[in-house]
C-alpha cells in the first residue's frame, strides 16, 4: 500500500499515535507522518505510506497554514494552555489597532526563538529533553519565513489570527512574541493547521472515519501529488528498464532540462525521481519506486 493520507488530527492525541493508529490499518506498512501536530492542536496532518514516506522531504518545503487563538496575560513555560504558568500580565489595554500594528511587524522573514519545549536540537541533543531534565539551555533565534498574519477575531482576552508560514515556524512562540508586542503576555490555547501545500483541512479525513482498510484506501491520495511542482518525463521501455535498476540512461526529454525529473512509464505510473549525470540528455535515478526488473540480468 503506498500513498498519502489527508487525516484531520483530533486533539489529545500526539501525532505518534495518530500515525500508529493507521499503520495497524494499513497491515503494518511503514507508515509516518510530514509536520507533527503538538498533541492539544488539530488539523492537517499528512500521513506517508508505504513508499510514499520516501517523498516527504518534498512536502516539507510547502507553506503551512493555522488558524491559531491566543490568550493575553498568562505565559506558561510551554508557550501554550498545556503548560506550567510562568508569568501573568494585565491585557485589559490592549486594543484591537494594537494587535493590528504588532502583527504587521511579524511578517516577512523575522528572526524567532524557538520554544524550549520543542524537537529543535542543541549540542547534539532535543531541547525537550534537557528542559524535562530541569536545564535552562540558552535557545538560539533563527530565520522563518512568515507569509501571512491577519488578525480575525478580537475578543479580549482572547484574539484569533490566520497564519502562513514557511518551515520551522513555530506558532507557539509568535504568540509569546506577539503577547510581549501588544505590552502584556500570551500563550496557545487553540491551534488548527488549515492546510499544508496540496492538503486542505476542507478534504481532510477524521480519525473515526478510518475505521478499515477499505475506508483507508478510499481516502488515500497518490505520492506525486507532493511532487507536482518537478517536470514530469514519460519514460519508454528501455529508459524504464534501466532506471528501474538504478543505472543511468539517455533519456529523450520534451526540453532540455537540467535537474530532477519525475519519471513515469507509460501506463502512468510513477517510477522514479531522476536527475542530470554527465553526459548530454543523461540521467541517474534518485529514487526508484518500483520493483527491479530482472530481465536485464538474464
Amino acid at each position: 500500500m503506498n500513498g498519502i493520507l489527508n487525516l484531520n488530527k483530533p486533539a489529545g492525541i500526539t501525532s505518534f499515535k495518530a500515525v500508529s493508529r493507521i499503520k495497524r490499518l494499513a497491515g503494518g506498512t511503514r507508515t509516518g507522518h510530514a509536520g507533527t501536530l503538538d498533541p492539544f492542536a488539530t488539523g492537517v496532518l499528512p500521513i506517508m505510506i508505504g513508499q510514499a514516506r520516501r517523498v516527504t522531504q518534498y512536502l516539507l518545503g510547502y507553506c503551512k497554514s493555522y488558524r491559531a487563538v491566543l490568550l493575553l496575560g498568562r505565559e506558561t513555560d510551554t508557550l501554550d494552555v498545556t503548560g506550567r504558568t510562568v508569568d501573568n500580565c494585565s491585557w485589559e489595554h490592549v486594543s484591537r489597532e494594537k494587535v493590528e500594528s504588532a502583527l504587521a511587524r511579524f511578517k516577512g522573514v523575522i528572526d524567532q526563538v524557538p520554544p524550549v519545549y520543542s524537537a529543535v536540537k542543541q549540542s547534539g541533543r532535543r531541547l525537550y529533553e534537557m528542559a524535562r531534565e530541569g536545564q535552562s539551555p540558552v535557545v538560539v533565534s533563527r530565520k522563518v519565513a512568515v507569509y501571512q498574519l491577519e488578525l480575525v477575531d478580537f475578543r479580549l482576552p482572547f484574539i484569533t489570527i490566520d497564519i502562513t508560514c514557511g518551515k520551522g515556524t513555530y506558532i507557539r512562540s509568535l504568540a509569546r512574541d506577539i503577547g510581549k508586542a501588544v505590552g502584556s503576555c500570551a500563550c496557545l490555547s487553540e491551534l488548527a493547521r488549515t492546510s499544508y501545500g496540496p492538503f486542505n483541512i476542507s478534504c481532510a479525513v477524521s480519525l473515526s472515519a478510518i475505521d478499515s482498510i477499505y475506508e483507508l484506501q478510499k481516502h488515500l491520495q497518490p505520492m506525486d501529488i507532493v511532487l507536482r511542482d518537478i517536470p514530469r518525463v514519460i519514460l519508454k521501455k528501455e529508459e524504464e528498464r534501466l532506471v528501474c535498476n538504478g543505472m543511468n540512461t539517455k533519456i529523450e526529454a520534451p526540453c532540455t532540462f537540467s535537474g530532477l525529473l519525475r519519471a513515469y512509464n507509460r501506463k502512468g505510473e510513477l517510477v522514479a525521481l531522476i536527475s542530470s549525470a554527465e553526459g548530454q540528455d543523461m540521467y541517474k535515478p534518485v529514487k526508484v519506486f518500483v520493483g527491479r526488473d530482472k530481465s536485464l540480468t538474464t
